[in-house]
């Protein structure tokens, strides 16, 4: 499994395909001493402008999405993880979408927990993420995450998946 979090930090590191694309359009004062891009400045900036949100995103997410793509494997089934796919309308380059819900609390604990965010942060992102009714209505498959991690519902219906696939 691939997430596209994973991919992005990768691709914002000193020689990564975005690094300098972000520098260009966002300025050099992104840098932190030892040459990263500050990823916790820019996801201030973005999660406070939905248009600079829009601009990095349209600045990075062909580079991030070829990445994901070149490393599957033909025939292979391939889950790839993608904050906000469908507020982004990135659901069409993928055969199934999986809508994974929960309560808005175990969302923004989540949040919180991955990011080390602060509650006007994680509201931030909160808001930029379309509600799980709306998902639900576009998605394929619908997985409530409530009580498991991501882990354990991916192994699961992966393990189905490959079981059902090699039948055929």
């Amino acid at each position: 499994a691939q997430t596209m979090g994973m991919k992005t930090g990768q691709m914002m590191m000193p020689g990564g395909k975005n690094y300098q694309k972000i520098l260009e359009h966002f300025g050099r004062n992104l840098l932190l001493p030892n040459g990263e891009i500050d990823s916790k400045a820019l996801r201030t900036i973005i999660f406070n402008d939905h248009e600079k949100r829009r601009q990095l995103n349209a600045l990075t997410h062909g580079a991030i999405m070829e990445e994901a793509f070149n490393q599957c494997e033909e025939g292979s089934i391939t889950f790839v993880e993608v904050p906000l796919l469908f507020e982004e309308g990135l659901e069409g380059l993928f055969d199934e979408t999986w809508v994974l819900t929960a309560r808005d609390e175990t969302k923004r604990s989540r949040i919180a927990k991955r990011g080390g965010l602060n509650p006007l942060e994680v509201e931030r992102i909160m808001e930029s993420q379309w509600r799980d009714i709306e998902r639900i209505k576009v998605g394929n498959v619908v997985i409530d995450s409530e009580s498991k991690s991501l882990v354990e519902i991916l192994e699961k219906r992966l393990a189905a998946l490959e079981k059902s696939n090699h039948g055929k």
